[in-house]
C-alpha cells in the first residue's frame, strides 16, 4: 500500500503515533527494481521501463519503496526496524505460471487507457506496444523462461 501513497513517511509517522508502546508494524512492498524477466530482450527491457514510467507517472506510486522500508521507519520514530527479502507471489518458473505473468502483461499492454496514456506521452507508438505485447506472449511460451520480482519486508517496533 504504501508504494500507491505520496506521502509514505507521514502514513508512517501516523502508524507510529497511534501505536502503543511495544506495538509493531510490518511492511511488504515490492521493489521493480530488481524484477527478472528472463530471457530479456530489447523489447522486454521496454516493456518493463514503461511499467515503471507508469507506476510513477500515471499512478503517482514509487516502484522502488521496497527497497527503503526500514529506513522510513526509522526516519518514522519507529525505535527498531528489520528488513527481509523475497520472491514475490508473482515469481513464475514453469510453462503455466510463465503464461500467466505473460497474459497479464498482453493484457496491460492492450488496455485502451494505458495505450492512449503511453502513446500521448510519447513512451511508444501503439505499433510498438502490439510488438510488446508479441514479444511477451513469445515470451512465455519459452521453456526456459523465467519472471521474479523481490518483496521487501520490514518490521518496525514502538
Amino acid at each position: 500500500m504504501l508504494t500507491h501513497l505520496r506521502d509514505p513517511l507521514r502514513a508512517l509517522h501516523e502508524t507510529r503515533r497511534v501505536l502503543k508502546a511495544g506495538g509493531i508494524v510490518g511492511l511488504g512492498e515490492g521493489d521493480f527494481g530488481t524484477w527478472l524477466w528472463e530471457p530479456s530482450s530489447p523489447l522486454l527491457k521496454r516493456v518493463q521501463e514503461i511499467a515503471i514510467k507508469s507506476y510513477m507517472q500515471l499512478e503517482g506510486s514509487n516502484p522502488f519503496l521496497g527497497r527503503h522500508c526500514r529506513r522510513l521507519l526509522l526516519e518514522a520514530g519507529f525505535s527498531r526496524a528489520e528488513a527481509h527479502g523475497r520472491a514475490s507471489s508473482d515469481c513464475a518458473g514453469t510453462l503455466a505460471e510463465t503464461r500467466r505473468i505473460a497474459a497479464k502483461a498482453t493484457g496491460i499492454l492492450a488496455d485502451g487507457q494505458f495505450v492512449r496514456a503511453a502513446v500521448d506521452r510519447g513512451w511508444a507508438t501503439a505499433d510498438e506496444l502490439k510488438a510488446m505485447a508479441a514479444e511477451v506472449r513469445a515470451w512465455g511460451e519459452r521453456p526456459d523462461a523465467f519472471y521474479a520480482l523481490l518483496n521487501c519486508a520490514a518490521v518496525g517496533w514502538v
